[in-house]
């Protein structure tokens, strides 16, 4: 998972975050009865996208623009994610682990 979330964002962010990401992905995971429901790509720009605001520096974090554009660029033939699917994503995300983003 980790891999897959560096191989569509690249170096753009510091270590931390990618496996904070990680971390948000599999909690968010274990609360779904279909566990593969939240492991497409949008819960993957999601969980990154809330690991990034919550580890990067402010100037830093990616918007969630820029994150939909690298993964329409790295994966040109799959279906678009838009703005409005991470912010959804993200909202379920967040619920599902009652907002406590922090490391286990």
């Amino acid at each position: 998972r980790e891999t897959a979330i560096e191989k569509i964002f690249g170096q753009s962010c510091s270590r931390q975050t990618s496996h904070l990401a990680v971390a948000l992905l599999d909690r968010y995971a274990s609360t779904r009865e279909n566990w593969q429901e939240c492991c497409s790509e949008v819960s993957w720009v999601a969980a990154f996208f809330v690991a990034a605001k919550f580890e990067e520096n402010a100037a830093d974090a990616p918007t969630v623009r820029d994150l939909v554009r690298r993964l329409a660029l790295k994966a040109p033939s799959r279906p678009a994610v838009t703005k409005a699917d991470v912010l959804r994503e993200e909202r379920r995300l967040l619920e599902a682990i009652d907002y406590d983003i922090r490391r286990p």
